[in-house]
């Protein structure tokens, strides 16, 4: 029992050495620049706000919003499908999308009620029976639900809201498109962040750790097996030995 222990505990760090090792490599191969905006990225970003999506009709306007959630500092959004299928469009995010964690799900139920053992307050965006936006504060974990363009939110969704909210309008249109909306949205809940505590951006130093190195290795001029593959110690063994086997002229 102890020599398997001492085993497994042994093999943890040198998984451990090697991870650290390989995450210094990839480092290296990201230019001092893009390494100081990642910095400056993951100081902005926040997990305690996360935007969902509920069969949202077109497509487009999901990509718009996780474009606006991303410029934003929002780092965790979550697209729900019961109705509809969502593709991302590089076109429309301009490639947002890769430095988000988004979570699919085909049920609203289980995503609200995931989200709740996690202990957030869930707002769903509706015109009626709501309150103004300004009247909330954001600096609790929240959860702010859109809901998709001709009914909004679900039944389901509204029903298991602990609260909802409108954004207020002064002209004849009765609601803005839904891209629109949840921009204006997550723009006032960063800035109602910044105004009642200071700042907006609150993630973990495991999870910038985590993020950072992920946003290394999507910085790289190498992408994914060809990083692994040829910047680690296994890779360039491997490169040896198919140098040696290479017939000379």
């Amino acid at each position: 029992m102890d020599h398997t222990k001492n085993r497994s505990e042994l093999l943890n760090r040198i998984n451990q050495v090697l991870i650290s090792q390989l995450e210094q490599e990839v480092e290296s191969l990201v230019t001092p620049e893009r390494r100081r905006r990642i910095v400056e990225v993951l100081r902005e970003r926040t997990r305690n706000i996360i935007p969902v999506l509920e069969n949202i009709y077109d497509s487009g306007n999901i990509n718009a919003v996780l474009r606006s959630a991303e410029g934003l500092g929002y780092q965790e959004s979550h697209i729900i499908e019961s109705t509809q299928t969502f593709s991302y469009s590089k076109r429309v995010t301009r490639g947002a999308h890769r430095w988000l964690d988004t979570r699919r799900w085909s049920d609203t139920t289980e995503c609200i009620r995931y989200l709740k053992t996690r202990g957030y307050r869930i707002i769903a965006t509706q015109l009626t029976d709501s309150v103004p936006i300004h009247s909330i504060d954001f600096t609790i974990p929240t959860v702010i639900c859109f809901g998709n363009e001709a009914e909004g939110v679900s039944e389901a969704l509204s029903e298991m809201a602990d609260a909802r909210c409108h954004i207020p309008m002064v002209g004849f249109s009765e609601s803005f498109n839904i891209s629109v909306a949840a921009a204006l949205a997550l723009q006032h809940i960063r800035t109602d962040r910044i105004h009642r505590q200071g700042f907006h951006g609150d993630l973990g130093w495991q999870d910038k750790k985590q993020l950072r190195h992920r946003f290394h290795l999507q910085s790289c001029p190498l992408r994914g097996r060809d990083l692994y593959g040829r910047h680690t110690f296994e890779g360039r063994a491997k490169e040896r030995n198919q140098s040696r086997s290479m017939p000379s002229d």
